[in-house]
C-alpha cells in the first residue's frame, strides 16, 4: 500500500502489469481481476507476451480491460469467455460467419417465437 493506494503486479521478460485500487478494495479481487488480465491476454497472444507483441495488438489488450471492468466494476473473470468476446465469438467458439444460413433462420425463428410468447 503506498498513499492509500493497493497494487497488485505480475511480470514477465519485459512487461509489467499492475492493478490498483482504493485501500478499501480487497486484495484477492485485484489479484483475480489481474490473473484474468494476465490470462486473457495470454490466450489472444498464444503465450507470446513481449513489449513489442503488446503494443502491436493493442487494440485487442484495450478491449479485454473493457470486457473486464467498467466504471470500476468488475464484469467477467473468465479468461476464455473474455477471449470469446474481444474475437466476437459465442460461447462455443463459433464466430457469427461460421454459421450456415439455416442455422441462422432457426436462431431468428427461436428469437421470434420468444418474443411472441412474451
Amino acid at each position: 500500500m503506498f498513499d492509500g493506494i493497493v497494487a497488485v503486479y505480475r511480470s514477465t521478460s519485459d512487461v509489467f502489469f499492475y492493478v490498483t485500487g482504493n485501500y478499501e478494495e480487497n486484495e484477492l479481487i485485484l489479484l483475480t481481476v489481474l490473473s484474468s488480465l494476465y490470462e486473457s491476454i495470454s490466450l489472444i497472444l498464444r503465450g507470446q507476451i513481449d513489449r513489442r507483441t503488446l503494443l502491436e495488438n493493442l487494440d485487442y489488450i484495450i478491449l479485454i480491460i473493457d470486457e473486464l471492468i467498467d466504471g470500476g466494476i468488475v464484469l467477467e473473470t473468465e479468461p476464455q469467455i473474455l477471449v470469446n468476446r474481444v474475437l466476437l465469438k459465442g460461447s462455443d467458439g463459433e464466430t457469427p460467419t461460421d454459421q450456415t444460413i439455416s442455422q441462422v433462420l432457426q436462431n431468428a425463428r427461436e428469437q421470434l417465437s420468444q418474443l411472441i410468447k412474451n
